[in-house]
């Protein structure tokens, strides 16, 4: 059953349902239990803290892209409460920036976002129809769907092809 879950959780959360602690508690899946935490909170700093301690176990149990691939709904998250606090359908890329900054996000060298680490963000989260959205690059502006901007995850996960 613990093996079996391993594997449900992370592809779960990819949908966005989050497990109880108590079943990570009672199956001694406590690796997942941050993962968890900073997706809920949109915490960059906690995912990747977390993501990096229990590397090793997530390499073995052969779910590590699993976990690794949960960082864009981690940015859609931070997208999300963005989008909460300016109460507006367009966003200007420096704002990303500010919010990917405020969630403790580094680039893989460790330095700080630039605007462009911000459009690639986007446009990858665009790209997984994960936001409904587009980039106006002359205006350097996100253009948000007024209704419906974050879909399902159950409808926006993709089939493998």
């Amino acid at each position: 059953m613990k093996s079996i879950l391993r594997l449900l959780v992370p592809l779960r959360l990819r949908l966005d349902i989050k497990p109880s602690a108590k079943l990570l508690t009672e199956y001694d899946l406590y690796q997942y239990q941050d993962i968890v935490r900073a997706l809920q909170s949109a915490d960059v700093t906690l995912f990747h803290q977390s993501k990096d301690r229990f590397e090793g176990d997530f390499i073995r149990w052969s779910i590590f892209y699993l976990i690794d691939n949960l960082r864009l709904v981690m940015f859609r998250h931070v997208f999300r409460k963005l989008l909460a606090a300016l109460n507006h359908h367009i966003v200007a890329i420096t704002d990303v920036t500010v919010a990917l900054k405020v969630a403790g996000y580094k680039t893989p060298v460790g330095e700080d976002p630039s605007d462009a680490d911000a459009e690639c963000i986007i446009v990858n989260l665009i790209g997984e129809d994960l936001v409904k959205a587009y980039v106006s690059w002359q205006l350097k502006k996100i253009v948000v769907a007024k209704t419906g901007a974050f879909p399902s995850l159950r409808k926006a996960s993709k089939a493998p092809e």
